[in-house]
């Protein structure tokens, strides 16, 4: 299980920090004037109190990155630059500001909904992913007060604005944290299931193969060591094909992504980036726009 007993002091370590970091950002926001001012561009603030309410006080999370994912939650991706980001963050936005809109009619627009969502969700999955790594530490390191310390330091990092901005940071810690753990703790399928959901997120969530392969590499040498038997033998062959299934599993969420900026761009006036021996869409928008 996740929750341990001093699960409940994570949890309040985690919001504190959260709570800390809303209000230093509020409070920079109305003394020093946004150097980005691509985000109050976008969002289409209406005349309702309850609108510019949501925009002075979460709009400032929203900036860089930010308003690429809350573009492709309201619209798609509209441009070719925009498949830099993978598409899990923002359709959970989408999802939960859909909710948001229903419960609240028009007091709140669309627009507001979205942003609102995606700061909620950033904190939201935040807070899980301190819970993980606390569970992750402890574990690993069979040591109480490490993993509260390095919980303490995770909550209150020098880039710790970032778990709470419309950034993928957050969730993409608290799937990894996650797949770590259960995979630390011989849930293998949880694991890759966490993986799949981090590479959906990041890109660099397929560099997580190298833990389904050091993991599968450990048993096999654990058998090994154990004395050859047929036995040992046909289990690390097995180890070694669900290895091979649990990694195409992890890769598979890039994968697609990537065939789906295939046949958007490369049906009809095809991009430079088509013809590559292997087209990818992810490497050249990385290296072509930043």
């Amino acid at each position: 299980m996740i929750f341990h007993p001093n699960a409940v002091s994570i949890v309040k370590l985690s919001v504190l920090s959260r709570l800390i970091i809303f209000v230093l950002v509020v409070i920079s926001g109305i003394l020093v004037q946004d150097y980005d001012s691509s985000t109050e561009l976008a969002l289409n603030i209406s005349n309702r109190v309850t609108n510019k309410l949501i925009s002075q006080s979460f709009s400032h999370f929203g900036n860089w990155d930010g308003i690429y994912f809350y573009r492709i939650a309201a619209v798609g991706y509209e441009y070719e630059q925009f498949h830099a980001f993978f598409p899990l963050y923002p359709l959970l936005m989408r999802l939960v500001s859909s909710v948001v809109c229903s419960l609240t009619g028009s007091v709140v627009s669309e627009h507001m909904a979205l942003l609102f969502s995606g700061w909620l969700i950033s904190n939201a999955a935040f807070v899980v992913s301190a819970l993980f790594l606390y569970r992750l530490t402890r574990v690993v390191l069979q040591d109480d007060e490490m993993a509260r310390v390095s919980t303490l330091l995770y909550c209150f990092n020098p880039a710790s604005v970032f778990m709470s901005s419309l950034y993928t940071e957050s969730i993409f810690a608290m799937f990894t944290f996650g797949a770590l753990f259960y995979l630390y703790t011989s849930r293998e399928v949880i694991a890759v299931l966490f993986f799949m959901m981090a590479t959906s997120t990041r890109s660099n969530g397929i560099l997580a193969v190298g833990y389904i392969g050091w993991n599968v590499f450990l048993y096999i040498g654990k058998k090994y060591y154990s004395g050859i038997s047929v036995k040992n033998v046909i289990h690390s062959v097995m180890k070694t094909m669900m290895g091979i299934i649990y990694v195409a599993l992890i890769v598979s969420p890039y994968v697609g992504i990537q065939y789906y900026g295939y046949v958007l761009y490369c049906s009809d006036n095809p991009r430079p980036w088509c013809s590559k021996r292997i087209p990818s869409i992810y490497s050249f928008v990385q290296d072509f726009y930043w």
